[in-house]
């Protein structure tokens, strides 16, 4: 376990806790504080500087403003429309050639 220490307000170096004066400097030290401050203090003092403010979360699903001007939704349908198979080409006797316009016919003249 470390040695509590604190910064001399005059020099900036480390300095006992319980001491009466800075060993570098010699000038007497102010009485320490007690304990943290009662409601967590000020902003937390980070080694970039202060540490930003907390704030209150944001809702997870944001509501759009109603002002009265915006026109009411369609409601979703109730059933999808049913299924349609595609039509279906009319069967081939086995061995026939398929009947497409233009191809086989003899020669048009």
């Amino acid at each position: 376990m470390a040695t509590p220490t604190r910064p001399c307000p005059y020099c900036g170096a480390a300095v006992l806790m319980n001491a009466a004066a800075c060993g570098t400097c010699g000038r007497p030290m102010p009485a320490a504080p007690a304990g943290p401050p009662a409601g967590g203090g000020g902003p937390a003092k980070t080694m970039f500087g202060y540490a930003a403010p907390v704030r209150a979360p944001m809702p997870s699903t944001p509501q759009p403003p109603t002002t009265g001007m915006q026109p009411p939704r369609p409601a979703p349908p109730s059933q999808p429309p049913p299924y349609q198979q595609p039509p279906q080409a009319p069967a081939q006797p086995y061995g026939a050639p398929p009947q497409q316009p233009g191809y086989g016919a003899p020669p048009q003249q």
